[in-house]
């Protein structure tokens, strides 16, 4: 099947910095992919690539497998939501909704029953003849939604559209905009900063670093199978340790020493003894093992530790644990239903974890 998006090599440069370098990407037919990374990775600018309003120096954009840069905007069948929607103040929201298809000059009953239909979808019947300025910002992200729909577009463009909401709008609005995306089948490529967005909604994520796709894949491949030291770092919390390759153990895991503290861990691809790498465990992976307790069965990894802090994050606790080599890690533990007392800081425990449950990546 063609894909409803792909950037082959697409390199953009202002002057001496380079935004861009030599990206390539794929959104399929139907899929929803995010863009995440930190501010001046280059998100911003493949969305304005993708749509039309910057012109790559060099490489492809193909939308439905036919090659659009060059085209300008209008002629490539896109929906885009903007970060502060632009919506029109003096038009209704049915007005707003229908203005890309008065630009189509789409025949009004046509018109009229798509609006409607877009409306339905974003469930704002009956608020077709009101104006912007009198909706929350909830209402007027819907608004722009519907607007970007209606046109039934061959791919969707989302530019951080829940940043100006707040937490409890934000939440509410993920799960609609994935049921719409889900409900029209629109491809859509979503750039966001937010992991916890991109996470919780995404088919596919694509991070990005320094002008570059670094890893592709589903959420929780790349949280599980982080391919570099950032991505580790940039998408959850991970406990990270530089070492060196010792040698195999077998079963695709690998003896690391990390200045002091040995452990296994996996890795899918092969080393050799010497190499440097990065070490990545994520802290809910962790299990604290109390003084006097056998706790389960044993892992393949264990170190002693000295809880420095103990922090609430409503479900969870957080305990930052220093180990004997001088590392300040964290390790999350569930705060309610049927678990251990809390322990306070000075307590000395035993942090264990599997090797499987341990990353070994480059330390780049």
């Amino acid at each position: 099947m063609t894909p409803a998006l792909e950037l082959l090599g697409v390199h953009k440069r202002y002057g001496t910095a380079v935004a861009l370098e030599d990206a390539s990407l794929t959104v399929p037919d139907g899929r929803l992919v995010f863009l995440l990374g930190p501010s001046g990775c280059g998100k911003t600018t493949t969305l304005r690539i993708v749509s039309g309003f910057v012109q790559p120096d060099r490489g492809e954009v193909r939308i439905g497998g036919a090659r659009v840069d060059g085209l300008p905007p209008e002629r490539r069948g896109l929906g885009m939501v903007f970060q502060h929607y632009a919506l029109f103040p003096h038009l209704t929201v049915a007005e707003n909704v229908g203005f890309g298809l008065r630009m189509r000059r789409v025949p009004a009953a046509e018109a009229r029953r798509r609006v409607a239909r877009a409306l339905a979808l974003v469930r704002l019947g009956g608020l077709e003849s009101r104006l912007p300025g009198a909706l929350s910002g909830g209402q007027q992200q819907r608004v722009a939604l519907a607007r970007a729909i209606v046109i039934e577009p061959r791919l969707l463009l989302l530019d951080e559209p829940l940043s100006s909401l707040d937490a409890r709008l934000r939440a509410e609005m993920r799960g609609e905009i994935r049921a719409i995306q889900r409900a029209l089948g629109i491809a859509t490529l979503f750039v966001t900063h937010d992991q916890e967005e991109a996470l919780t909604m995404a088919d596919e994520i694509a991070v990005m670093a320094g002008g570059r796709v670094v890893q592709v894949g589903p959420p929780a491949d790349l949280y599980d199978r982080p391919a570099t030291r950032f991505v580790a770092e940039f998408l959850g919390d991970s406990n990270l340790e530089r070492g060196t390759v010792t040698g195999p153990a077998g079963d695709g895991r690998w003896r690391v020493d990390c200045g002091g503290l040995a452990l296994t861990a996996a890795a899918p691809r092969t080393w050799t003894p010497g190499s440097r790498v990065a070490v990545a465990v994520r802290p809910e992976r962790v299990r604290v093992r109390r003084p006097g307790d056998p706790g389960p069965e044993s892992p393949a990894n264990t170190c002693p530790g000295v809880i420095e802090e103990v922090i609430f994050r409503g479900a969870l606790r957080r305990y930052r644990v220093r180990l004997p080599h001088g590392s300040l890690w964290s390790v999350d533990e569930p705060a309610a239903g049927d678990v251990p007392a809390p322990l306070g800081a000075g307590a000395a425990v035993t942090l264990g974890w599997r090797p499987e449950d341990c990353a070994a990546i480059p330390d780049e």
